[in-house]
């Protein structure tokens, strides 16, 4: 019994000697390695940031160059445009068999310096034909902004079949300042 005794005070030291010396090396060398690799850690990822500024800056750059494309700078911008409108959907209508009902003049809105044109087309097809028209005119910058898209079905009187028409929104704005 007595024996007993004793191993477990040798067991019960070696035990308490061994969480001593983990919270000393703990203190001592382990908190500050880690400290330090936390540091480490925040360095590469500031480092990262600066190896992407130069993406990042032209990423900015082409978008700023998509907004100064969208805000002309003077009329003649607006006539360009509006050619450059009409082109793109006389080429795609008739590749893809759309027909093109009326293209209206243009509504031209003056408010203080800024001058806002809208520009309606008025096509006749299928709806993927006239929806991926659609798609084209939003992803092409340089022609506009599509603001609103009317989608109507109409009898002809001819053949007695429906017909899907769109009205097709396109508006640019232009600073007169510039």
């Amino acid at each position: 019994m007595e024996l007993s005794v004793k191993i477990r005070k040798k067991l019960l030291f070696v035990i308490l000697g061994t969480l001593l010396l983990l919270v000393f090396s703990y203190q001592l060398s382990f908190k500050k390695t880690i400290v330090l690799y936390q540091e480490y850690q925040v360095i590469l990822d500031e480092r990262y940031q600066k190896i992407d500024l130069p993406e990042q800056l032209k990423l900015l750059q082409d978008q700023l160059d998509d907004i100064a494309g969208t805000i002309g700078t003077s009329g003649d911008v607006l006539v360009n445009k509006r050619r450059l409108i009409i082109d793109r959907v006389s080429n795609y209508c008739n590749d893809n068999s759309i027909r093109i009902i009326e293209l209206a003049p243009s509504l031209v809105t003056k408010e203080s310096s800024f001058v806002i044109e809208t520009n309606i087309i008025k096509t006749e097809g299928s709806f993927a034909n006239l929806l991926k028209l659609v798609n084209i005119l939003e992803r092409e910058k340089a022609i506009g902004k599509v603001i609103s898209v009317r989608f109507a079905t109409s009898l002809n009187r001819k053949t007695k079949a429906k017909e899907l028409i769109s009205e097709i929104f396109v508006q640019n704005i232009t600073n007169q300042d510039k």
